[in-house]
């Protein structure tokens, strides 16, 4: 899904673009060293390779910019995930203020919030969605991608800027 052309202008990663220096270089000391990667995406806006998000088999490790500020990289393994929310909000932590929010009703601090810089307005609910499902694939779990009324008026939106010929009575 995520190699379609909806995505061609974004710069990501899957398994066979990792060279063993790259593996063991990206989100050192996070990573299980057991584990590959099957896919990274780079969100970094000035430093290339400074964060972003990556996908293992049992685990998804991200970098934001804040993260930097305030400590290292995160890991969450896709058994301690209960849900994954899509939200929009305008703040200094997100450019563009797209962001991922790991176990959002269980956990109020900032801790499992992924920033989505650089993916489109326009596809970043594909994108999100993708994401769930490579969790679900690979851990057999059901998620489902939470999206708030707030964040859904912001997509909807968009939609209509994008195609204003479009007749309303497409719903999601």
């Amino acid at each position: 899904m995520l190699s379609t052309h909806f995505f061609s202008d974004l710069d990501f990663k899957f398994k066979d673009n990792f060279d063993a220096e790259t593996e063991v270089e990206l989100f050192e000391g996070v990573r299980d060293i057991a584990e590959s990667y099957y896919f990274y995406f780079d969100t970094g806006r000035v430093m290339s390779g400074s964060r972003g998000l990556a996908l293992t088999k049992k685990a998804i490790i991200w970098q934001n910019f804040w993260s930097d500020l305030t400590g290292s990289a995160k890991r969450v393994t896709f058994d301690n995930i209960s849900s994954v929310t899509l939200v929009h909000e305008i703040d200094l932590q997100s450019i563009g203020g797209w962001r991922l929010i790991l176990n959002k009703d269980e956990n109020e601090d900032e801790d499992n919030e992924i920033a989505l810089s650089q993916v489109p307005a326009e596809n970043v609910e594909l994108f999100a969605s993708a994401l769930v499902y490579f969790i679900n694939r690979a851990s057999g779990a059901n998620l489902r991608l939470q999206v708030p009324e707030e964040t859904r008026a912001v997509l909807d939106k968009t939609f209509k800027e994008m195609h204003p010929k479009a007749n309303y009575w497409i719903s999601f």
